[in-house]
């Protein structure tokens, strides 16, 4: 019933007539496929050892994911083109292990999983409800209101996000300012995995300067969470203070297309050594935004709340895409973060040294014919003074020596797409996908899947698959 009710709200919303001079937008992505490893189980996933957010997705996904934007125009039909105008944008996704023909939604249902579909089998998810008045404080520029994506920095390579500062709130981009463009937002949300947490807001502000055929942001943010509660009011949360500022340059014109990343975090964007998320993480707290993955600090822990404070992180990117006017192309990537704890101690009462993350990976490709080509992906990552669990408390050794973890992954695919270049969609991979890791990594077990023992005690995996990856777009801007 209450899904019904949610789709009878969105048809209504874009139903109505107004004046509109386009009806409907729409915007689509979705992948989908099928793998096995070993003795012909669900296919493994492998994460990397020292990332917050990452599983190097190309030849290494696991289960089905999509998201589904509907846009509403109203624009005046007659008059200014450079008039004021509105449009409205709902955002769903659904995600699914894709195991069954008919998937349910219901708890009695619940498998045993880990992969994109999260709780049940199928998941449904409200990622966007936000209006946007257009020319309404300058040409061209956006004011909104409303649940969304912010600009979030997106790396192809790896298919994650550098920045991603989303949730509800007000603001306004792409306002001008002098050479360049201003961009202001106020957002907030539950800082945890339930309502019973602190309200975690941010003042978001960016700058974008055109240079020559490149543009450099800067992006500052100030947060803040705790110390009420965000459902029953009461003062339970330790406050934790923090800054954040990244400096983002982009170059799209080819043969040469390249983002570079620069980010320091101190305080609530430093770092935390029991920082999870897709693998025990680099530590690193700068993108934490909207991170449900662990629950803030109640008075009872004002020492780790302290070390947070004082903690800072920092971290460079890289990537790099070559693509000349050739039936070949090479996309490049490289990863930097080092993470200081701010004096917080392990169980011991040693005080945690900091902990640096590198990874590297190269993705060259060859197109036979206009629709068919052969690609290699080579990744690998490690990162030193790491942590794992035992008897429900976070080590920092193993056996007397500090937690240095490594994982490579090479994926040979065999793909299928519409067009020879890089971006064209849709497109269908033929993949092997094999990794190796170190003793130290195995036993924490990074191996996301619905069947994670499968190589819990080894050092090495493999999977075989096919998988397809869709855009379908009709913006009309």
């Amino acid at each position: 019933m209450k899904w019904k009710m949610v789709w009878a709200a969105v048809l209504l919303f874009f139903s109505s007539s107004g004046m509109a001079q386009y009806d409907l937008d729409y915007n689509f992505y979705f992948r989908t496929g099928l793998s096995y490893s070993r003795s012909n189980v669900d296919g493994v996933c492998y994460s990397s050892p020292g990332w917050p957010d990452i599983i190097p997705r190309f030849g290494n996904e696991c289960g089905n994911y999509a998201e589904m934007m509907f846009r509403k125009n109203y624009r005046p039909t007659q008059g200014d083109a450079n008039a004021p105008w509105f449009r409205g944008q709902v955002t769903f996704s659904v995600s699914s292990d894709g195991n069954q023909n008919e998937e349910s939604v219901k708890p009695e249902n619940r498998p045993n999983n880990g992969g994109a579909s999260g709780t049940y089998d199928f998941a449904w998810g409200h990622r966007e409800l936000f209006v946007e008045g257009i020319n309404l404080v300058g040409q061209d520029s956006k004011l909104w209101v409303g649940k969304r994506f912010y600009q979030r920095l997106h790396i192809p390579m790896w298919d994650f996000f550098m920045m991603a500062d989303n949730g509800n709130g007000v603001g306004a981009y792409d306002v001008p300012m002098g050479p360049g463009k201003f961009a202001l937002a106020w957002l907030r949300h539950v800082s945890g995995a339930d309502d019973s947490q602190p309200f975690h807001n941010n003042i978001d502000v960016r700058y974008t300067l055109p240079v020559g055929d490149s543009s450099l942001q800067v992006i500052a943010i100030a947060g803040e969470q705790g110390p009420l509660d965000a459902r029953s009011g009461e003062e339970k949360w330790e406050k934790v203070t923090g800054q954040s500022l990244t400096l983002f340059w982009e170059h799209n014109e080819r043969p040469y297309q390249y983002k570079i990343v620069g980010q320091y975090g101190r305080g609530l964007y430093g770092a935390r050594p029991d920082h999870y998320r897709g693998g025990w993480s680099s530590g690193s707290m700068i993108s934490r935004f909207e991170d449900e993955s662990f629950s803030s600090l109640d008075p009872a822990d004002s020492e780790r709340a302290d070390a947070w404070q004082d903690s800072y992180s920092y971290r460079a990117l890289a990537n790099l895409l070559w693509a000349p006017d050739a039936p070949y192309w090479v996309e490049m990537a490289a990863f930097y973060g080092s993470a200081d704890f701010g004096g917080r101690k392990d169980p011991t009462g040693e005080e945690l040294p900091s902990r640096d993350t590198v990874a590297l990976g190269v993705r060259p490709a060859y197109m036979f014919t206009q629709n068919h080509s052969a690609e290699v992906d080579l990744y690998w990552s490690r990162i030193e003074n790491g942590m794992g669990y035992q008897d429900s408390q976070f080590q920092t050794k193993y056996d007397g020596k500090p937690i240095d973890r490594e994982l490579a992954k090479t994926t040979l695919a065999y793909v299928l797409r519409p067009l020879p270049f890089e971006w064209a969609r849709p497109v269908i991979r033929f993949y092997g996908t094999y990794a190796q890791w170190n003793d130290k990594t195995k036993g924490d077990n990074y191996l996301t899947s619905y069947l994670r023992p499968l190589y819990k005690d080894k050092t090495s995996g493999y999977t075989l698959g096919v998988m397809a990856d869709v855009w379908l777009e009709e913006w009309n801007h």
